[in-house]
């Protein structure tokens, strides 16, 4: 069994290594009136491949070992957490009955779908999610190594961004999974100067800039709340260190700005503000020295490409040319349109991945199939698909986050806070693969708690 053990831990650092891999083959093209509809594609991920064989690998594991069954309890402060003989922790009955209510609600949802076969494909990715939560909570594996895993293909991600903005382009290759995005294409996420130049937004190998912005905040926050790493390499450890954090951090900064995603700097500035807060309040000296280096160093960048790049960033935080007039309107009227969706489906919603579809169906019918797009707020979006009671049950499940943070580490309430300003200002948590992913993913590093790196 500790063959298997291995597999299973080096495959659970393999995955978080490829977690940001969009390389997929497409089972069934979406169409919506005539056009390609992204919400209603059908697709086999590579990533979806590693991660079930992980889940049943892991599966046939328990069955074999009978460990976590007769797992010893352990009184704790907290009460909130059980023992396992491996050294690591697992959330208690409550959060288990909370993220089973929420599963039950979106699964009803399904059944009153104007689509049910793809709300059942989009319930399986919930699914996924849950599966990669168990993992992180219950696998074996030292958390030291998935860091550098995960940090490594955030890396690329961000070397990526990097080039794709100071060439403005982004090649295409179908093995990463990686888009081809010119400025000069229309639908391309870009920013417009007044003089009418066209400057492509960094992608990185994912579908959107924002999903990028949202992926960096969340890696530099977890880059700032853990200690530094040292990782053993046989004979010799290797220690990430003041430089080679700095380095990390600052390749990471440039690439989050360069996203130019005004809801991942407002959750990058207010999470990390924060922070700070809490490192005074309890008066860790350590967590106040790296948040302040932190703020420094990212202002330090901020104004360095600010002072490169005024009429970027200028046109997309003032938000007072075309482009951004527009999308500002269409956000709105994203949001009024919800609550038509919402009125009329109060109860169990549109069903899991149906509300592009309810859009067309309740309010617009005949528009391109571009125009069918989630509403640009996750919380409305669960809302209207899920409905009220399905809400309900998710909220439960962030309050009691919240509650099990503040009772063991307060400071990963900093990158939960940052995800609940991520949800507020886009819908990919919940309308997108790697998005769900993601999710469970963040979920999984801020309940290990107790494993947190020495």
């Amino acid at each position: 069994m500790k063959f298997l053990e291995k597999i299973i831990e080096y495959g659970l650092y393999f995955f978080v290594f490829i977690l940001t891999l969009q390389t997929r083959l497409i089972l069934k093209s979406g169409e919506l009136n005539g056009g390609y509809f992204e919400y209603g594609t059908y697709s086999l991920y590579l990533t979806d491949l590693f991660l079930i064989s992980l889940i049943l690998l892991f599966g046939f594991w328990i069955f074999k070992t009978k460990e976590l069954q007769s797992a010893p309890k352990v009184k704790i402060t907290n009460r909130e957490w059980r023992f396992l003989p491996s050294g690591h922790f697992a959330p208690s009955g409550h959060f288990v009955f909370i993220l089973g209510v929420l599963d039950l609600f979106i699964f009803i949802s399904c059944f009153f779908a104007y689509d049910k076969f793809l709300a059942f494909y989009k319930y399986g990715w919930f699914l996924l999610g849950v599966g990669l939560l168990f993992l992180l909570l219950k696998a074996k594996y030292n958390k030291i190594k998935l860091f550098y895993f995960f940090m490594v293909g955030v890396l690329w991600e961000a070397l990526l961004a990097i080039y794709q903005f100071i060439f403005q382009v982004s090649f295409k290759n179908k093995w990463f999974g990686i888009a081809e995005h010119n400025p000069g294409d229309l639908g391309v996420s870009v920013i417009e100067t007044l003089s009418g130049e066209r400057w492509l937004r960094a992608y990185g190998g994912l579908d959107h800039p924002n999903i990028l912005g949202g992926l960096l905040v969340i890696a530099i926050l977890l880059l700032l709340i853990n200690k530094n790493p040292k990782l053993s390499l046989g004979m010799s450890k290797f220690n990430l260190g003041f430089l080679g954090q700095n380095v990390l951090l600052i390749i990471l900064s440039t690439a989050l700005f360069l996203t130019f995603s005004r809801g991942a700097y407002l959750a990058f500035a207010s999470s990390l503000l924060l922070l700070i807060i809490f490192s005074f309040c309890k008066k860790n000296k350590e967590m106040q020295f790296k948040s302040l280096k932190f703020l420094f160093a990212s202002s330090l960048i901020f104004i360095s490409l600010f002072s490169i790049y005024p009429n970027l960033f200028k046109a997309r935080i003032l938000g007072n040319l075309r482009l951004e007039n527009k999308s500002n309107i269409e956000r709105i009227n994203g949001i009024q349109d919800a609550q038509k969706i919402i009125k009329n489906n109060l109860f169990f919603g549109v069903g899991m991945g149906n509300y592009a579809l309810a859009l067309k169906k309740e309010v617009y019918p005949n528009k391109k199939s571009y125009f069918y797009q989630p509403v640009h707020n996750v919380f409305i979006l669960i809302l209207a698909e899920i409905g009220i009671f399905g809400f309900l049950a998710f909220l439960s499940f962030i309050f009691y986050l919240s509650y099990l943070i503040f009772k063991n580490n307060i400071f990963y309430l900093s990158l939960l806070f940052a995800l609940i300003i991520l949800f507020s200002f886009d819908h990919y948590f919940w309308s997108l693969h790697f998005g769900f992913l993601l999710f469970f993913f963040s979920l999984g590093m801020i309940l290990n708690l107790k494993r947190r790196l020495p």
